[in-house]
């Protein structure tokens, strides 16, 4: 199995490149990465049943 790692970016600090790679449009975004390409991408507040599920599923494939 490989290794997971979680990085916490603040738009602020995003360099150009990251937020045209990402999409990211708005605030909060959460983007799970695996093997280099997008696995799921939330943006927006949702319930914490919604982010647990998908990161079990980024995890899991």
């Amino acid at each position: 199995m490989g290794t997971t790692q979680v990085t916490d970016a603040t738009l602020d600090a995003m360099s150009p490149v990251a937020v045209a790679r990402f999409g990211v449009r708005a605030i909060p975004n959460l983007v799970l990465v695996r093997s280099g390409r997008v696995a799921e991408q939330i943006v927006g507040a949702v319930p914490r049943v919604r982010l647990v599920e998908a990161i079990e599923r980024a995890l899991c494939a």
